[in-house]
């Protein structure tokens, strides 16, 4: 899997979600120039997941893939997959990544808007 909690993320987790801006100074301890802002918003999904409270079963994403390679996309595709057996949580993305719906077209589901009403199909 491409993705895992570097050890200074894990110690920082609780910090990271208090203050957001603690994600720069943990990219410093890290030797990170820098983080762009698809790896913050990365980062900062990851350890709200990883904080979640055990009795939560079900996670609603939207977008996560947003200012990520593709590369990236997969790796989080593999994360969020191997997160949802481990711990027995549902994960729910929206997306309009072709990329991230490709990776999970055997687990999608689409929904559609008809005209301008209300219902959906």
């Amino acid at each position: 899997m491409g993705l895992s909690a570097h050890p200074i993320i894990e110690q920082n987790l609780e910090e990271i979600l208090e203050n957001p801006k603690e994600i720069d100074r943990i990219a410093g301890e890290m030797n990170l120039p820098y983080l762009s802002s698809g790896q913050a918003q990365l980062l900062t999904m990851l350890t709200q997941m990883e904080l979640a409270s055990p009795e939560t079963r079900i996670i609603l994403l939207d977008e996560p893939e947003l200012s990520l390679h593709d590369k990236l996309i997969g790796d989080l595709y593999d994360y969020l997959c191997e997160f949802s057996k481990v711990n027995n949580k549902q994960i729910i993305c929206s997306t309009h990544s072709t990329t991230l719906a490709g990776l999970g077209l055997r687990h999608t589901a689409f929904v559609d808007r008809i005209g301008d009403s209300s219902e959906w199909e």
